[in-house]
């Protein structure tokens, strides 16, 4: 998953991270006073001697609900947290000294613009969406593309950039590819040796396997065999799935009637594993990777629906903890390294939710 966690900070008060991008390096400072990002060897200067300037496009905000001919809701959890992402990278890049360029949708309050280094661009319905982001991008010093993993979004949005790809922030395409899907991730990691991720499997497999069960035992329906096939509590996911939408808590077959909005072969069915909901930056470099200091992520709490009491959707996030304690701070910077080594190689920023 790709965010954005520039409001908080790292455990030491400086903290100076080198980030090579492309055929120059980035060194990244966190402060007490916010973010700082200086090209390496030229300071916070861009290849014609200005203020470099940085293009931030997040899909929710930034013209992608145009795009997808849907409105933007006050209500709906995921816009709330897109324009929060988006506002801050480009409050704490224009307190760095950068020059901020922002697609913003012209439906949308706007944002703080009076502050010096941010530079915004309404876009509406008549735009094409593709072209515009491509014309920012080749002005621009460097990008960042904030999108969802949910509908290849992601992947389309970064095709979309394919020309000007060595000025991206993101890691590149094959790799945001690899990591926006749950399943295969698991797959590859498996696949090189690490099986620390709850067990688990494809939804549609996990109902043949029942069904299957429940032929050969001379029963044609029920739910007495899902048990035997996959004991709960389990969580049912999407596999491209952005934030908490559609995470489902299962505590009990009885009574499970799963109402869903896609196939259900694009569902993960998975152990429930307690624990405490950390996420964790990275810096990527080629050969070398930086984690930032973890986070511990806060969600509000949904009631299960009284038609079903057997599941519950997750809650909404809502904001984010720090500092955590030690040891699971520890923990999560030792599981975020060991996954990175067995992911390909890549550059840029990316975020990990453990």
């Amino acid at each position: 998953m790709l965010g954005w966690a520039g409001h908080l900070r790292p455990e030491k008060p400086t903290e100076i991270i080198v980030m090579p991008l492309g055929s120059r390096n980035c060194l990244a400072a966190w402060n007490s006073k916010g973010c700082g990002v200086i090209d390496w060897g030229l300071g916070y200067c861009g290849i014609d001697g200005l203020a470099m300037r940085v293009l931030i496009f997040e899909w929710l905000s930034s013209g992608g609900l145009w795009y997808d001919g849907a409105l933007p809701s006050v209500d709906c959890p995921i816009q709330r947290q897109g324009g929060q992402m988006l506002n801050a990278i480009a409050s704490d890049l224009a307190l760095a000294g950068l020059e901020v360029l922002m697609l913003v949708d012209s439906r949308l309050p706007a944002s703080p613009s009076e502050q010096v280094g941010l530079k915004q661009y309404q876009i509406n319905g008549d735009d094409d969406l593709p072209a515009l982001l491509l014309k920012l991008a080749q002005d621009a010093d460097r990008l960042l593309v904030i999108a969802p993993e949910t509908d290849s979004i992601l992947d389309r949005c970064l095709s979309w950039l394919e020309s000007v790809e060595g000025k991206l922030l993101n890691p590149d395409a094959a790799f945001a590819k690899l990591a926006g899907n749950k399943s295969e991730l698991f797959g590859y990691l498996e696949s090189n040796g690490w099986s620390q991720f709850p067990s688990g499997l494809n939804f549609q497999t996990f109902l043949d396997r029942v069904a299957d069960s429940l032929s050969n035992n001379g029963c044609h329906s029920g739910q007495s065999g899902w048990s035997q096939e996959f004991q709960p509590p389990a969580v049912l996911k999407p596999v491209d799935g952005a934030g908490s939408d559609e995470v489902f808590l299962i505590t009990d077959w009885v009574g499970f009637q799963p109402s869903l909005s896609r196939p259900n072969d694009q569902y993960r069915l998975e152990r429930f594993v307690p624990g405490t909901p950390v996420s964790v930056s990275v810096l990527c470099g080629g050969d070398h990777c930086d984690v930032l200091a973890p986070t511990i992520q806060l969600f509000d709490k949904l009631e299960a629906p009284q038609h079903q009491p057997s599941a519950s959707r997750q809650g909404h996030y809502v904001g984010a903890k720090f500092p955590i304690d030690q040891n699971v701070s520890r923990r999560a910077v030792e599981l975020a390294c060991e996954v990175m080594t067995l992911l390909p190689k890549t550059r840029g920023y990316l975020g990990m939710d453990l």
